[in-house]
């Protein structure tokens, strides 16, 4: 079995990046022959230290380093950082997830290696099933337990009224004009609320976490030096590859069923709005798990928000308390399935 590679971005959630890393202990088959790599972002040294001690054979080493507060950087230092731990990555493919993550169930790095390897596969994704996606393109693969997958508008419309309609399409969202990265940057915010989970389709071109990556894949879509990172700039480019490859189909891949959760009650939703002090959550959240009173939850559930709040308003107040179960309540109803 060769040497599997996991690179984790982490910032300021030591209690999340607990999970996850207990969780590769517990699911990722052949973990004896894996390295992992935390990518470390302005996380406290004392509840670092309580990880490095819990997990002797995670690398903690690599993290970001920020200027003095009066000078910008050219590129984000947790980008950077990320993007330094991927280069030093001797395998040609790697699995790539942030600390809010953690695998449900097991997983079989080999097996997946191999599907990638006979299709082309630039990336896998492990964050989502194929049961869940809509309005998208679904090709079935050989291997028992994945499916291809494109956004519908990489549906094959040759001949159709739809295909010179589909060409302007790509032309606009690949487009190297930065109006246009603008425009694209605001509808990834309005879409979801426009056109409903329509919009999976294209925002699960995603190319962040939660997924094995080829590693020059991964590094080429997060290439530049721009310090205005934004996703839809590595989106527009996945696009513009598949637009140009003769095997779309093989591009993209997902699993049947996911392996991967992603935390509820800590994402961050600048969009909704709310008062809730983030940095003073975190670090009050960090210090209750450092304390040993958060116990992790079981299988695929999360924390419980009520149980937050309450240790929120024992820690911060009742305002603050208020604040979080309101911003709750709204990031409910903006993911909701319904």
């Amino acid at each position: 079995m060769k040497k599997i590679e996991v690179i984790v971005k982490s910032s300021r959630r030591p209690w999340a990046l607990d999970r996850l890393l207990s969780s590769l202990r517990l699911h990722l088959k052949n973990y004896e022959n894996c390295e992992v790599f935390v990518v470390d972002d302005r996380t406290e040294q004392k509840f670092l230290d309580a990880l490095e001690s819990k997990f002797p054979e995670v690398n903690f080493e690599n993290r970001a380093i920020w200027p003095p507060s009066n000078i910008h950087p050219h590129l984000l230092p947790y980008v950077e950082a990320w993007k330094t731990a991927v280069t030093h990555c001797v395998t040609d493919h790697v699995l790539v997830l942030e600390d809010d993550q953690w695998l449900t169930s097991e997983l079989d790095f080999a097996l997946c290696l191999d599907f990638m390897k006979k299709n082309d596969t630039r990336s896998l994704f492990l964050g989502s099933s194929s049961f869940d996606l809509v309005d998208v393109e679904l090709g079935q693969s050989d291997v028992e337990g994945f499916d291809f997958y494109l956004p519908r508008i990489f549906a094959d419309s040759r001949g159709s009224s739809f295909a010179f309609g589909k060409t302007l399409t790509m032309r606009f969202l690949t487009s190297p004009s930065m109006i246009v990265k603008k425009f694209i940057s605001l509808a990834s915010i309005l879409a979801p609320t426009i056109f409903g989970k329509a919009w999976q389709s294209l925002a699960m071109v995603n190319p962040m976490c939660g997924a094995i990556y080829q590693r020059d894949h991964w590094l080429r879509i997060w290439s530049g030096g721009t310090s205005a990172i934004n996703e839809n700039l590595q989106i527009s480019r996945i696009l513009k590859d598949l637009n140009h490859t003769r095997r779309p189909f093989s591009f993209l891949a997902v699993a049947r069923e996911k392996s991967i959760e992603t935390t509820f009650s800590s994402s961050i939703s600048w969009s909704l709005g709310t008062d809730v002090d983030w940095v003073s959550f975190n670090r009050a959240w960090s210090e209750e798990w450092l304390s040993g009173n958060l116990p992790s939850p079981q299988g695929v559930s999360d924390w419980d928000s009520n149980h937050l709040a309450e240790m929120l308003e024992n820690r911060l107040g009742p305002q603050q308390a208020k604040s979080y179960k309101d911003w709750v309540i709204k990031f409910k109803a903006l993911h909701s399935k319904n």
